[in-house]
């Protein structure tokens, strides 16, 4: 009887054969370790995560509400008109040294091309002239009222143009667009439509009257003219 024989097998081939195994072994093993570490990482930062949430719900429990008056307890009007302010043909003014002490700021919204602006701005103007010599001739060293221009405009001529038209102050117009005060200041008040006068407790920032408009007789002294649909006090 004839068996057959068994293929030969080179001890190169079992060599490569046990390389093989091998590697396939220790490739198993780090995935094993590896997806033990990925697995014990995501429970850690979940843990993390939940615990700094419960933190989070503890302390606002524990605060009060915020409102717009004790969330500007202490008033930036820098963050809110920016560093420096406009006046007369261009000189500049630091907001921060100007409106100290104020005891109300008003921003008014408006612009060159609005026809009811170009009506309002000379009363507004006006009595803000009135009202400053009014302080003068009464010898009242702290004038406690300020207001701040802020421009609609959206281009560099139409703004320098209507500026040059009003005694008080504005806002710089490269200012309203690059630190976006323009657009930060209208979703802030509501400004639907222009002019508005929005008038400002000049301690804490908060809202005394967004109807600036109507009532700013009420507040600046002297003499000069009113319209009739304007309130007095």
């Amino acid at each position: 009887m004839v068996f057959p024989r068994r293929p030969m097998v080179s001890p190169w081939s079992l060599l490569q054969k046990c390389r093989r195994q091998y590697f396939w072994r220790v490739a198993a093993r780090f995935m094993r370790k590896t997806l033990k570490a990925l697995r014990s990482r995501a429970r850690s930062n979940a843990s993390k995560k939940e615990q700094s949430t419960k933190q989070a719900i503890a302390a606002s429990k524990h605060s009060e509400t915020p409102t717009l008056t004790n969330t500007m307890s202490s008033c930036n009007f820098e963050e809110l008109v920016g560093p420096t302010l406009l006046i007369g043909k261009g000189q500049e003014v630091y907001t921060k040294d100007l409106l100290k002490d104020k005891k109300y700021v008003m921003l008014y919204f408006s612009a060159q091309w609005c026809p009811p602006c170009r009506k309002f701005t000379p009363l507004l103007g006006e009595a803000y002239t009135a009202h400053k010599q009014y302080t003068k001739d009464n010898n009242i060293e702290e004038e406690d009222i300020e207001v701040i221009f802020v421009s609609l405009d959206s281009l560099q001529t139409d703004f320098d143009t209507y500026r040059s038209k009003m005694p008080f102050y504005s806002v710089p117009f490269a200012n309203l667009w690059l630190l976006h005060i323009k657009d930060k200041l209208s979703s802030r008040y509501g400004v639907r439509s222009i002019p508005t006068l929005v008038i400002l407790n000049g301690q804490d920032g908060s809202v005394i009257t967004k109807n600036g408009k109507g009532e700013y007789a009420t507040y600046f002294k002297g003499e000069y003219e009113v319209p009739s649909s304007c309130c007095i006090s």
